[in-house]
């Protein structure tokens, strides 16, 4: 999930970061995480990690 973030900020072809930016951009996301599952006392849930929220992300319209 981390990697492949990282591959997407330091790949894409608007706005792309340099590594540096990008491992500070994926750290804080990570500490975001663990904030938030210590100060909520849930477990930690990889869904929640992967989309932001319960829901599923939305489909594309073919």
């Amino acid at each position: 999930m981390h990697a492949a973030r990282y591959t997407h900020l330091t790949t894409r072809e608007h706005n792309r970061l340099k590594p540096t930016q990008a491992q500070a951009a994926v750290a804080a996301a990570l500490l975001r995480q663990l904030h938030a599952v210590i100060v909520t006392g849930r477990a930690w849930d990889p869904d929640v990690a992967t989309f932001g929220s319960r829901r599923r992300p939305l489909e594309v319209a073919a």
